[in-house]
């Protein structure tokens, strides 16, 4: 086995790990916005993308002013190919903090990929 996949299996252990974790900690705070937020990003490194958008959602409902979760909802969609509703979370990223500069730029590229989509 070469470096690469044991280092992609190892990482992928230790965030299976640490979900293992997480989901522990959820059963005693279910409402906990950071924990669910953790919850997304590992997911979302996992690319079950379907899990991390669920997770950022309750995350969202939980603590909806967190412009870090809609900015990470954002990229889940991305990644599961719903660009149109990625766009409207990187927008509401930018609205509760302006000058986010990772979302512009990520909105922007995502606006150019779906227009370029929308041109062939």
């Amino acid at each position: 086995m070469s470096a690469g996949p044991a280092l992609s299996f190892f990482a992928k252990l230790r965030l299976r790990i640490s979900a293992r974790l997480v989901e522990r900690l959820l059963q005693h705070l279910p409402q906990d916005p950071s924990l669910l937020q953790r919850m997304g990003l590992i997911r979302l490194a996992l690319g079950e993308y379907g899990t991390a958008i669920a997770a950022f959602e309750q995350a969202r409902a939980a603590g909806g002013a967190d412009p870090a979760v809609h900015y990470h909802l954002a990229r889940a969609l991305e990644a599961a190919g719903r660009g149109r509703e990625a766009l409207a979370c990187y927008d509401r990223a930018m609205a509760l903090l302006p000058g986010f500069t990772e979302a512009r730029e990520a909105r922007q590229t995502l606006a150019g990929e779906l227009r370029k989509e929308r041109a062939d």
